[in-house]
């Protein structure tokens, strides 16, 4: 039933198109989308493509906003056959059908976008990546109407050693995409990806830090001294097998791979962890997943049968974890950074993958420092939580040094300090 009235519908918007009433089309996508604050003189399209940075970016007040959600997809959909939208075979398709395609699809959009200016001075498109095939033809028709693509980037916190993965395929795509005039990322590993790729000038990139890490920054109040605290939290994000001929120095392996996979780490650290709470059953042992499917991949790798003591939850947020956890367990996941912005506990599992020489650069936090703990074997993992709850806690074994934190955070996401909306604005107002 979804699919015929979604066809259906189709249908009417392409019939109203070819009747030249694109007003129509666009005003009653302007009153579905738009987010209108009342002193606003100028107004963004968002694209948002799961990206809490971008929706987080239509709460400032200075701008109105048209927050396409889904429709993003349903609109390209009027025009596009469903094998050419994706990001990379939009770009391979070079067919005469597909090149019609797309360029109806622009036709139709400059008109629509003609109607946003006008009516809502729209100046600028927000995407989350630079190779979404959603935008283009909205980007393209844009570029005739002086109104800017301007990219926030989501895939900024990387490895260094994934950096030059990510760079090449950027380069790559900066041969095909000529339609991005502006591009914010988090901090120095974000503007490392696009600096000398010609996909923007170098001038051209901003770091300007991420504002869901600002959220997480203004709305969290904590003191690790609360006696209270009751658990520990492992952050489950599991790792797949290497792939046959897996070479991690490849490009296709950095970008793709390599950031990921640590299969001996992941099954060693889930199955201490099941053990401790086994062990000790006064905590509460989370494991936070990423959703229900992947919850039960989590699970297929505990060997032990006895689970009962592990809580899991896919729902609950980062912020809500380190509100009620004494200590963090994550390795080589950019919730890592995250959890460096709180004053939380926060231990790195740091073995196997993470020892070794080729793979080591590939992840996050392979180091030591003064702002987590480390533990370097199963063994070690093991004796380091059983002496913590021994001594509930109260030990200097515990590193949380605020200054190697910040420096951390810093390099990932340049400043983490409740003004990165300013600093956004700031770039497009032409005084950064």
């Amino acid at each position: 039933m979804k699919k015929i009235l979604s066809r259906f519908i189709k249908f009417l918007i392409r019939v109203c198109l070819n009747l030249n009433l694109h007003f129509l089309f666009a005003f009653l996508l302007m009153k579905i989308t738009g987010i209108n604050n009342s002193e606003a003189k100028e107004g963004i399209i968002v694209f948002g493509r799961i990206s809490s940075d971008l929706e987080l970016l239509t709460k400032s007040k200075q701008y109105n906003y048209f927050y396409l959600h889904r429709l993003q997809f349903f609109i390209t959909s009027i025009f596009l056959d469903r094998e050419i939208m994706s990001q990379k075979r939009y770009f391979d398709a070079t067919d005469k059908k597909s090149q019609e395609q797309k360029q109806e699809l622009k036709k139709h959009i400059l008109k629509l976008l003609k109607y946003f200016k006008e009516k809502a001075n729209v100046k600028y498109i927000f995407a989350a990546g630079y190779n979404y095939f959603e935008h283009q033809e909205w980007a393209n028709a844009g570029k005739e109407l002086d109104i800017e693509l301007i990219i926030y980037y989501k895939e900024c916190i990387f490895s260094d050693g994934r950096i030059d993965g990510a760079k090449f395929y950027i380069e790559e795509a900066a041969k095909k995409i000529k339609n991005v005039d502006k591009v914010l990322v988090y901090g120095e590993t974000g503007y490392k990806q696009f600096v000398n790729t010609n996909l923007v000038d170098n001038s051209q990139i901003y770091k300007v830090g991420s504002l869901k890490a600002d959220e997480l920054y203004k709305n969290f109040q904590i003191s690790n001294s609360n006696k209270n605290k009751k658990t520990i939290t492992l952050f489950a994000f599991p790792a797949g097998e290497f792939p046959k001929g897996f070479d991690a120095n490849s490009y296709y392996s950095q970008q793709w791979h390599a950031g990921y996979w640590c299969p001996n780490l992941w099954k060693e650290t889930i199955n201490e962890f099941a053990k401790l709470s086994n062990k000790f059953t006064n905590y509460e042992f989370l494991v936070k997943t990423k959703s229900r499917p992947s919850t039960e991949v989590v699970k297929s790798f505990i060997d032990d049968e006895n689970i009962d003591n592990l809580v899991f939850s896919d729902e609950i947020t980062v912020s809500e974890v380190c509100q009620k956890s004494k200590l963090v367990i994550a390795f080589n996941s950019t919730v890592l950074i995250d959890v460096l912005i709180t004053d939380v506990n926060c231990l790195v599992p740091q073995w196997h993958e993470a020892l070794d020489p080729i793979l080591k650069d590939k992840l996050f936090l392979t180091e030591t420092s003064k702002g987590y703990n480390s533990v370097h074997s199963a063994m070690e993992f093991n004796k380091f939580i059983s002496s913590l709850i021994d001594d509930d806690f109260d030990t200097t074994d515990l590193k949380n040094d605020k200054n190697a934190r910040q420096s951390i955070v810093n390099y990932y996401l340049e400043a983490v300090d409740g003004n990165v909306m300013n600093r956004i604005h700031q770039v497009l107002n032409g005084i950064s």
